[in-house]
């Protein structure tokens, strides 16, 4: 089963790398455009797997 999650990756003011479930106003044009990209794959994958073919 294919699932999609969203996470934000980030670095805190010592560098650090950090990871966030929250989006700002201006971050969320793009958390929807790679949603919509995962869900347009999910799709593909399916119709693939119900011809029979794996796509590989």
């Amino acid at each position: 089963m294919l699932k999609a999650s969203v996470e934000r990756r980030y670095k805190d003011s010592s560098g650090e790398w950090k990871s966030s479930n929250s989006f700002s106003r201006s971050e969320i044009p793009l958390a929807k455009y790679c949603l919509n990209k995962a869900f347009e794959y999910m799709v593909a994958e399916r119709t693939m797997g119900d011809n029979g073919d794996t796509g590989e």
